[in-house]
């Protein structure tokens, strides 16, 4: 299969994560654009809240290091949006 590179890192109940994984870049990097401005910050940590939610529930990795390197990325994007909606809340306000 030309495309395994792809799916060999997930377990195989789940070898669906990627497609899961790759959308969650697109909302995140294009589909959120579209939103209001003042929307899109609140918007974007509830989804990462909810992505790595997800992620944690399904256990999708193989090796346990991909699995850390994946959420350790997820809570500094999540930690980051709440930061920054703090940041703007606190600056309106």
């Amino acid at each position: 299969m030309l495309i395994a590179f792809l799916i060999a890192a997930y377990a195989a109940d789940v070898r669906y994560f990627e497609l899961l994984d790759m959308l969650n870049k697109l909302f995140l990097s294009s589909i959120l654009f579209f939103f209001p401005m003042d929307a899109q910050l609140p918007i974007g940590m509830v989804w990462c809240i909810l992505f790595l939610g997800l992620l944690l529930l399904l256990q999708p990795y193989v090796r346990n290091s991909d699995g850390e390197l994946r959420r350790l990325f997820l809570r500094r994007a999540c930690l980051t949006a709440v930061l920054s909606f703090s940041a703007c809340f606190s600056v309106q306000t």
